[in-house]
């Protein structure tokens, strides 16, 4: 077989499956979407009640738009507000995940759309906060946010150190909403 022949033929197999995986993460897309109204149309009331728990899974499900914007379904400063409120009652995986926001891991799942946007888009990580809030996590029974906490303050310059060192110690309040983070 010639090398034309055996282009062509990948090229027939392979082309339609690019376009087909576009189709697919569009779908799953549009699934998660769907998945993520109902969660919050189920925990809305009682979030807006106070309790912690609704309070994490309405952030959570808001979490998060791609970039600094809001247009769509998900908005990050939204969850962030949600997963705020319930970390004052000191719910633990709402501390983990406002330390994952803020140090740029906003995608979770097979999100094949929204991992290819935020590649595209990049990552605002504020890394002095988001150790932070790791070890906050971690006192409020996260189990997997000290090995998080260690990997981040690893790859921590010395200002971002002595920043974080800060707010652990309390010599400076460690900021949770969106504004305070990134005024």
């Amino acid at each position: 077989m010639t090398f034309t022949k055996i282009i062509v033929r990948v090229s027939c197999f392979s082309v339609p499956l690019i376009f087909l995986s576009g189709c697919v993460g569009a779908i799953s897309e549009t699934v998660n979407i769907t998945k993520d109204k109902i969660i919050i149309s189920k925990n809305l009331e009682e979030a807006q009640s106070g309790d912690p728990e609704a309070q994490f899974k309405v952030g959570n499900s808001l979490c998060c738009s791609i970039g600094d914007s809001n247009k769509g379904f998900y908005d990050t400063k939204k969850s962030i507000e949600w997963l705020c409120r319930s970390a004052e009652s000191e719910y633990g995986p709402a501390a983990f995940k406002i330390a994952q926001i803020y140090s740029g891991d906003t995608v979770s799942g097979v999100r094949v759309i929204r991992r290819i946007s935020s590649k595209i888009v990049g990552k605002k990580s504020v890394p002095a906060v988001s150790y932070s809030w790791f070890l906050l996590a971690e006192k409020y029974g996260e189990k997997d946010a000290r090995k998080r906490a260690d990997s981040m303050w690893a790859s921590l310059d010395e200002k971002e150190r002595e920043e974080a060192r800060e707010y652990v110690t309390g010599q400076k309040k460690l900021p949770c909403s969106w504004a305070d983070v990134n005024s």
